[in-house]
């Protein structure tokens, strides 16, 4: 059963004519070919041609009639053109149609044919061919993937809490559409902890298997851990959700620094060597890339790459001259391959910044001290030449059986040490020039052992790698005479590397601190005290190798370039129009070479000739980069060239302009023909009307609204010559004529002299703003009262002193029309305020009085008294009335009323009310303690009291040692009681007095003294030994007590916590290690406090540790001859030793 779909056919036609027409026979028709323009169509989006091509076999000319139907994978069938397509063929010519098919999204994926037959008519049955099957293609579905291709950094180092670093991040559509990817960045810190910073995902549309990216900017803050640091990227199909395309992807590592860790030097230069890999021959990368850099201590510069720019790489292991002027360092010539036998030695001149020729085939090159030779490796053995190359002495050590590398001249140029053996063979040896006493300085067995570099005169540095297998390669101090010294004794974790030394006692180093071999930085250490500090900070450290470096205190000057800047920094051209020009200024201003190279990012957009002359080309933007030849410092133009435009910035919607105003039509514009035309429209531009045809093109024109309101007009503005044009963005209001009505005061009206009044008025079609006056003479002047104030219809107003019964008011718009004034006068009066009688006695008891008010303001009323209350306010005449409270106290008080009013002074009126009699409290009477007794705590001093008035009563209990003079007070407030639950140390077991001071708001009363005495517990320390063992640590004993206590005295090698206190404490005592092989009793004496103190020791019992005596090795094997042989002995006693043979004799003891 066939399945028909609707689908649009295109019918081309096209063939070639072969052969005559004959005049008998019949047509006849074979399909030749079908073809595609596509292997692949995705259903639903994309369209498949086909060309199908029959030939007339036939001996007469004909018309045939071609009918396509596609099957999909599952055999259904897709009749897609309605009517049959026709093509006439003389005998023997070929000709064909092209068909079109788009299908749905319903039709399977998979393999897909086209069936095509060709008819005899349009319509009917008859046919020439049958179904013909065309070769296959595929139906596919639309497809959205990504993948990432890179991620790159823009440093490799970054200061915390100061830079930030830019990451690029790189994806692919891999999908057959185009598409929307949303892209999102984490960190992960030295300790692997995730630290997301991007607030929202970025976004990026791709079209099928093309590439694009975003940039990631992140500023790591002060407190992110410092080491290394990796961006993790992941690609999600939406801007939210958890749906992704691609899952994390982690990028190489960068650095987090510190913001500061000065360094204890700041002048001299470093030259060092920066690749990829640090076993760059022996790497299965091999790649061909180090450089030599220099670093000048004390500049803000970075390091500069010295190499990069000849043709030569894997430059290596860099040396200075004595005099710092030259670098000598191997290299391999571009070209050649990565072998050690390939690579030369070279010398780099730094003043003129030039790389001599090779002068030999060679590694490891090192200045002598005096400058004038070179020793280095060459076919495994040590060689020395002049600085032209000649080879002075071609075997230093007289020997070709083991290989020799790494050779430094020692002070004086006298003798060289150098490496022997490779590996875990390799030691370090000495030589004198003329190969005579060549000597091992360090060689431990089983220990590889290199790098020596001449320290001072006395001693040198090299490395030793920590144990036959490991990479934990550590720096040690080697003297011609004694035993090498580690320089760290705490980094047999790190991997150790090429030191050098710089001002005593630094040096500079390698440091691999990730704790295997993948990268190496440099570093300054103390060779004194093992301090290091990192040179991340000065830009030097990277994601890369930083290695074999040297130090000199001085380079010849070289006026280097630091920088560039252009003018101006943006520009802004009309494409077709005038040039512009930016001008390169190089600092410092005496470099001694100025020159830059001009380059433009996009010259369809603009192009710059070697002058920094820019001509527009096309709209768009193009960034015209300045770059130094010296140093390569850049600096760059924004260039943006764009089309001509006008841009109407008002009337832009919202503006209400009345009818006859002139108002300022204003614009910007650019690259016009300089005259625009300006029109009106109040249809919302359904119909525009011209304000003028033509008028300059300076951003103003004054236009008089005309009598048109409406609530929805816009101004048109176009360059007189079509294009380019610009409207407002929303509708303005034409408004009817302006009006202003004073509604208040108008006319009656009474204001006193001070008053706050409103001065109100209704307006339409005004400015905006007002000016308001007034007038005391019915008009004949007038007197401003504000030049300006919103047209809001209300504007309060202070009444000035300008007493008058024909006042009037006058509202104008700021721009002098519309205005009106008050309809009729209104009064200005004079403001009065009295009170009366300015004073009131009342007797102590409780009641109220009243003052009276003359006024013509609102006044209000305040007393300055809480036991004095009032009525609060009023206007005009009227009656303040006080409320007052009883009096109880003996003496008289009196309260202030202060009434206030609009535009009048302050007035006071008093209240004075008389006071009573008091009489003193009764003498307190005291319950316990009883005179003379002894109380243990806690306990309770307890009395009674009365006063003859019922005035409320406070306490003061006085306390004090008998003979004392002075006594303490202990305030109570009104309870007539207080409960001792502790006491200060200095008043218990001992004979005391006390007394109570009672007292009313005036008087008071004293009790008689009795005396007391206060009891404390017993004083506990337990238990009374604490057994601990030889190793150092801590145990515990327990106080208990009422009174204070201090640990007054305990053994040097035990220390107490807390050493002093109050009642029952838990204490923790603290002991070293006993390194005798006695015990030891330490004492720990607690003292309480008081007058009659008491004391308790315990003591801490420590074992001592085991007698020791070990002897290594158990034996050694001798040779015939005599000699010597030595054994280690470690102990912790005193010890002898003796010989059970005469021909070997021993130390004694």
């Amino acid at each position: 059963m066939k399945t028909f779909f609707k689908f649009g056919l295109l019918i081309l036609f096209f063939g070639v004519i072969q052969g005559n027409m004959n005049a008998y026979s019949q047509p006849n028709a074979t399909v030749t070919s079908v073809t595609f323009d596509k292997t692949q169509v995705i259903r639903g989006v994309e369209m498949i041609y086909a060309a199908v091509y029959i030939r007339n076999t036939g001996n007469v000319r004909g018309t045939f009639y071609i009918t396509v139907s596609p099957q999909d994978i599952n055999g259904t069938w897709y009749d897609f053109t309605p009517t049959r397509a026709s093509i006439t063929l003389d005998p023997g010519a070929t000709g064909g149609v092209q068909v079109t098919w788009s299908p749905s999204s319903s039709v399977p994926t998979g393999a897909c044919y086209f069936y095509l037959k060709v008819y005899k008519s349009s319509t009917g049955s008859d046919y020439y061919t049958d179904y013909e099957r065309s070769s296959a293609f595929t139906i596919i579905d639309q497809i959205l993937n990504a993948s990432f291709e890179s991620v790159t950094f823009d440093i490799s180092q970054i200061r915390r809490g100061i830079e930030t670093i830019h990451c690029a991040i790189y994806i692919r559509n891999t999908g057959n559409i185009r598409g929307t990817f949303y892209i999102t960045a984490s960190t992960e810190d030295i300790n692997g902890i995730w630290h997301d910073f991007l607030p929202q995902r970025i976004s990026i549309t791709l079209d099928p298997g093309s590439s694009g990216g975003v940039q990631v900017n992140w500023s790591p803050p002060a407190n992110y851990p410092l080491g290394s640091c990796y961006f993790y990227s992941k690609i999600y199909k939406a801007s939210t959700g958890t749906e992704f395309y691609s899952d994390y992807e982690r990028t190489s590592a960068f650095s987090i620094n510190a913001n500061s860790n000065p360094l204890p030097i700041n002048s001299g230069f470093i030259a060092y060597h920066v690749d990829s890999n640090n076993e760059i021959l022996h790497s299965p990368v091999n790649r061909n890339d180090g450089n030599i850099f220099i670093y000048k201590f004390g500049s803000t510069d970075p390091p500069k790459n010295i190499t990069s720019k000849f043709d030569i790489g894997n430059a290596m292991n860099p040396h200075f001259s004595p005099d710092g002027s030259m670098l000598t360092f191997m290299a391999i010539p571009k070209g050649e391959s990565l072998s050690w036998s390939n690579m030369r030695v070279y010398i780099y001149d730094i003043l003129t910044e030039t790389l001599r020729s090779p002068l030999n085939i060679g590694q490891d090159p090192k200045f002598s001290f005096d400058g004038n030779m070179i020793v280095f490796k060459q076919d495994n053995v040590i060689k020395l030449m002049n600085l032209n190359g000649d080879i002075i002495n071609n075997n230093v050590t007289n020997q070709t059986v083991h290989e020799e590398s790494m050779p430094f001249f020692t002070v004086g140029d006298d003798r060289i040490i150098y490496a022997r053996g490779v590996q875990s063979n390799s030691d370090i040896y000495i030589v004198n020039l003329n190969g005579s006493g060549n000597q091992p300085l360090a060689n431990i067995s089983n220990l590889h052992e290199y790098y020596p570099i001449t320290r001072d005169a006395n001693s040198f540095f090299y490395t030793r790698a920590s144990g036959p297998t490991s990479f934990k390669d550590q720096i040690f101090i080697g003297n011609y005479i004694g035993n090498p010294e580690p320089v760290f004794d705490n980094m047999s974790k790190f991997e150790c590397a090429d030191p050098f030394p710089g001002p005593s006692p630094y040096f500079f180093f390698s440091l691999d601190d990730d704790y295997d071999e993948t990268g190496y930085n440099l570093f300054l250490g103390n060779a004194e005290n093992g301090d290091t500090w990192q040179l991340g900070q000065l830009g030097i450290n990277t994601s890369l190798y930083e290695l074999g470096v040297t130090y000199t205190s001085q380079v010849p000057s070289v006026v280097h370039v630091t920088g560039v800047s252009v003018q101006p920094p943006t520009m802004n051209l009309y494409a077709g129009g005038s040039t512009g020009t930016v001008i390169a200024t190089v600092v410092p201003s005496n470099a001694t070479n100025q020159n830059v190279n001009w380059t433009s990012s996009s010259i369809g957009v603009a192009t710059v000739n070697t002058n920094g002359v820019i001509t527009p080309i096309a709209a768009g933007t193009s960034i015209i980069t300045a770059t130094t030849v010296d140093g390569g410092f850049t600096a760059t133009c924004v260039v943006n060239v764009t089309a001509p435009t006008i841009i109407l910035t008002s009337p832009n919607g919202g503006e209400t302009w009345p009818i006859g105003s002139t108002q300022n039509i204003t614009w910007t514009s650019s690259g016009t023909s300089g005259n625009v035309r300006i029109e009106y429209s109040t249809n919302n531009g359904s119909t525009w009307t011209g304000i003028i045809s033509s008028t300059p093109d300076d951003g103003n024109y004054q236009w008089t609204v005309p009598n048109t309101p409406s609530s929805n007009c816009l101004i048109r503005i176009s360059d007189t010559d079509g294009s380019p044009t610009d409207q407002s963005n929303a509708v303005f209001t034409i408004s009817a004529i302006p009006a202003i009505t004073v509604t208040a005061p108008n006319g009656g009206e009474t204001w006193p002299v001070g008053s706050t009044q409103n001065i109100t008025w209704t307006s339409s079609g005004t400015s905006g703003n007002v000016r308001i006056e007034y007038s005391t003479n019915n008009g004949s002047t007038w007197t401003g009262i504000i030049s300006s104030t919103p047209d809001d219809g209300n504007h309060q107003w202070s009444v000035p002193n300008t007493p008058s019964t024909n006042c009037l008011v006058r509202i104008s718009d700021t721009d002098g029309s519309p205005t009106d004034q008050s309809n009729a006068a209104f009064a200005i009066v004079r403001s009065y305020l009295t009170i009366t009688p300015v004073n009131q006695n009342v007797l102590s008891s409780s009641g109220t009085v009243s003052f009276d008010v003359v006024s013509n303001v609102t006044w209000t009323a305040t007393s300055n008294q809480t036991w004095c209350t009032i009525t609060p306010s009023g206007t005009g005449n009227g009656t303040i009335t006080a409320t007052y409270q009883a009096n109880t106290g003996p003496g008289t008080r009196t309260a202030t009323i202060t009434v206030s009013g609009t535009g009048v002074n302050p007035q006071n009126v008093t209240v004075t009310q008389s006071g009573i009699s008091n009489s003193p409290p009764d003498k307190p009477t005291l319950s316990t303690p009883y005179n003379v007794s002894s109380n243990s705590l806690p306990f309770r001093f307890s009395w009674t009291c009365s006063d003859p008035d019922g005035d409320e009563l406070t306490y003061v209990l006085k306390t004090r040692m008998i003979g004392e003079s002075n006594w303490i007070d202990n305030l109570m407030n009104t309870q007539n009681y207080l409960d001792v639950i502790s006491i200060h140390h200095d008043y218990y077991n001992i004979p005391m007095e006390w007394c109570v001071v009672a007292s009313d708001s005036e008087t008071e009363s004293t009790s008689d003294v009795w005396e007391y005495i206060i009891i404390t517990n017993q004083l506990i320390v337990s238990p009374d030994n604490q057994n601990v063992g030889v190793e150092a640590g801590n145990t515990n004993f327990s106080i208990t007590t009422d009174a204070s206590w201090v640990i007054a005295d305990h053994a040097p090698w035990l220390s107490v916590s807390p050493s002093m206190g109050q009642g029952n404490v838990d204490i923790t005592v603290t002991y070293s290690a006993n390194n005798s092989i006695s015990s030891r009793i330490g004492s720990i004496i607690v003292t309480e406090g008081g007058y009659n103190p008491r004391m308790k020791t315990v003591t801490v019992t420590q074992a001592g540790t085991s007698p020791t005596l070990i002897v290594s090795p158990a034996n050694q094997n001798a040779s015939s001859s005599s000699g010597t042989v030595s054994f280690d002995v470690a102990s912790n006693v005193n010890w002898t030793v003796s010989s059970n043979q005469t021909w070997c004799t021993v130390t004694p003891s």
